[in-house]
């Protein structure tokens, strides 16, 4: 019994070479074209959800009554933890890149664009101010926590270069005041 394989001519052999080629070719393009679709769709996505947000946030401008402290989800894995009593106002310069005045908005938001809320967190008028920023220090600490340091900037905690902000966060003081180790953040 003889098993031999047919042989194919060699002119076959290129051919199915050039095919699988292009095969490959078309997979890649393919591939990327689902990726850009996947991102764009992401994109649409968050763009619907800010639209909401601006018709939600329409009622708290014409409510003098509140403060907020709020976090921005933000480009590059990152996050801004703010307050203010003019909550849509704020927020859409955060989104605009500065203010009505023209005036620059923070840096880190200027650096890593917002992509959406994240959270808002409501209080009265009538809570002191140095409670509602104790309050966005807080919630600083606590997405520096879920999100690392590095990634995280509001509250007492807006050090742009990340030695400066390492430096506040080994504050003894500051760690007594507001419950942390810097450990329990660098790990994050």
């Amino acid at each position: 019994m003889n098993f031999s394989t047919p042989s194919r001519p060699d002119s076959d052999i290129q051919q199915l070479i050039k095919a699988v080629a292009t095969l490959k070719v078309q997979l890649l393009t393919a591939t990327n074209q689902i990726q850009d679709l996947i991102s764009d769709k992401q994109q649409l996505n968050d763009r619907i959800f800010m639209l909401r947000a601006w018709k939600f946030f329409e009622n708290y401008d014409s409510n003098p009554h509140h403060d907020y402290v709020y976090v921005l989800r933000l480009e590059d894995q990152c996050y801004y933890v703010g307050e203010t009593s003019h909550l849509r106002s704020r927020l859409a310069s955060h989104f605009n890149g500065e203010d009505e005045a023209g005036y620059k908005c923070a840096y880190w938001t200027t650096h890593h664009h917002p992509i959406a809320l994240a959270k808002l967190l409501e209080f009265s008028s009538e809570t002191p101010i140095p409670d509602l920023k104790k309050q966005e220090t807080l919630e600083t600490i606590n997405q520096m926590r879920a999100h690392g340091f590095r990634n995280v900037r509001g509250g007492a905690f807006v050090a742009d270069d990340e030695n400066e902000l390492q430096k506040l966060l080994q504050s003894d003081k500051r760690q007594h005041d507001f419950n942390y180790t810097f450990d329990e953040i660098a790990g994050a």
